[in-house]
């Protein structure tokens, strides 16, 4: 009872005894001025403690039916206030028996609340003794302590429900508030997975992004040896280059020079025999003039090989001029004969021989050689 309540049945009390005092002593005094009379003052002072025991008992009932009421109307208010709260409460005594539950705790246990009172709760929940639960409870119990815990209910086709628990201990046992939490146990396990997927998901990367890093050093250092292979390769065509150029610079003057030495001669030659032919020196035979002749052919065919070759000394400077002059077919093929002929009557291949065709198709235009 806390100190107000006291203090209010601590004034009702004294106004009851002096109300009381000072009727029986002012009643005593006025009958006892009014009744000289003996018999009739005792009998009219019974009747004045009849009186004021009915008064009493009026009194008393007034006060008894209001504190009822009174009472009533709290465990209403109370029990409706219970049962509104959205949470589970549960109320035992120091017997563990369950004196009261709201709707919210009934719907999770699945039983309506008449089911539960006068139950202990080790007889309703056998699965918790020996658990954490008993434990916290226990506790709350003896040592007088609010506790508070999660618990996993789980019985197999009865109960599979996460519940956070709160016990809060009082003079006459324990009361429990505690709400489901399933849903939220299952997102806070389900985020939990999904982080150690992440760390998972990131470490992988991780470990991708360090093989990416050694993969784009060695690309680089592939990249740079390369560009180091191109160099010297660019390098050594450069010399071969210089090489080639220098080679063909020497190539060009040693046909210069031998083709200068190798014409003199031949020129001489062939003037030499041409004079011999003209018979300027004296007569000749036939098979002299024929051995001459063939000797011409050849040391002009080889003053037009050398001619040729410096030719393509001119082809590859760029300096070479083609011009196209009429010549005689006849002519050239009757020289080209004259100088496998003998070649071929050696090796007993079949004669050669040149059938000449009419003047219209012996004109032909070409460069001199």
């Amino acid at each position: 009872m806390q100190k107000t309540d006291r203090w209010l049945a601590m004034r009702v009390a004294s106004l009851y005894a002096l109300f009381g005092g000072l009727w029986i002593l002012v009643s005593d005094r006025l009958l006892a001025r009014w009744l000289l009379d003996t018999k009739m003052l005792t009998r009219w002072q019974s009747y004045k403690g009849w009186a004021f025991v009915l008064f009493s008992a009026i009194l008393i009932y007034l006060l008894v039916s209001k504190t009822l009421q009174w009472i009533s109307s709290t465990r209403l208010y109370l029990k409706k206030v219970l049962d509104s709260v959205t949470d589970a409460f549960l109320v035992m005594d120091r017997d563990w028996r369950i004196t009261f539950i709201n709707p919210e705790a009934a719907r999770i246990n699945k039983k309506p609340p008449a089911a539960f009172l006068g139950k202990t709760h080790w007889e309703e929940w056998p699965a918790s003794v020996g658990t954490v639960v008993e434990e916290q409870y226990r506790k709350a119990m003896n040592e007088r302590v609010v506790v508070h815990f999660e618990h996993h209910y789980y019985v197999a086709g009865e109960y599979d429900t996460w519940l956070d628990i709160r016990a809060y201990p009082y003079e006459d046992g324990l009361a429990l508030l505690y709400r489901d939490i399933t849903d939220a146990v299952r997102s806070r396990q389900s985020l939990q997975q999904q982080a150690l997927e992440l760390q998972t998901l990131h470490a992988e990367a991780q470990q991708r992004a360090g093989e990416l890093a050694i993969l784009y050093e060695q690309k680089r250092d592939l990249a740079e040896q390369l560009e180091q292979r191109v160099a010297e390769r660019t390098r050594e065509l450069e010399l071969a280059m210089q090489r080639a150029a220098s080679a063909d610079h020497l190539k060009s003057a040693f046909l210069a020079s031998m083709s200068h030495e190798l014409r003199t001669p031949l020129n001489s030659i062939i003037g030499f025999t041409g004079i011999l032919l003209a018979e300027l020196a004296g007569p000749l035979n036939p098979e002299q003039s024929k051995q001459l002749g063939w000797v011409q052919d050849s040391s002009r065919h080889l003053l037009a090989l050398i001619n040729d070759v410096l030719d393509i000394s001119r082809i590859e400077a760029g300096q070479l001029e083609v011009r196209l002059a009429p010549f005689e077919m006849h002519t050239a093929i009757e020289r080209c004969i004259r100088l496998v002929s003998e070649s071929a009557q050696k090796k007993r291949g079949p004669a050669l021989c040149l059938h000449r065709l009419a003047d219209r198709h012996s004109s032909q235009r070409s460069t001199p050689r």
